[in-house]
């Protein structure tokens, strides 16, 4: 026991808990007609991909087979969409990312 005045020193260990959303993203960001999601996985599946507006209305969404590693999903098509800020939700077995993907012309 330390006594006032007087310091004691304890170990500390450092935690590093990885962040899969780190790793997930969207590609050219701002897009204009088509961006590219980058997505790592750890087992197949599927993936969802919801794309919704400000006001929350979902404006495009699309599924995908995915395989273990990085995986490319295309959003094409994207010229109909007004400029704006838009959330791509991703949901697959890795776990639900929400991302920001700005439309600009």
């Amino acid at each position: 026991r330390g006594e006032y005045g007087k310091g004691m020193m304890s170990n500390v260990i450092r935690v590093n808990v990885p962040n899969p959303e780190e790793n997930v993203s969207i590609k050219p960001n701002p897009a204009s007609h088509r961006a590219i999601i980058e997505l790592p996985v750890t087992t197949d599946g599927i993936a969802l991909v919801k794309v919704t507006d400000n006001t929350g209305r979902m404006v495009t969404s699309l599924s995908q087979k995915i395989l273990k590693g990085m995986n490319q999903i295309a959003l094409d098509n994207l010229q109909h969409l007004p400029n704006g800020v838009y959330t791509v939700q991703i949901q697959s077995n890795s776990g639900v990312y929400n991302l920001r993907l700005v439309i600009t012309r």
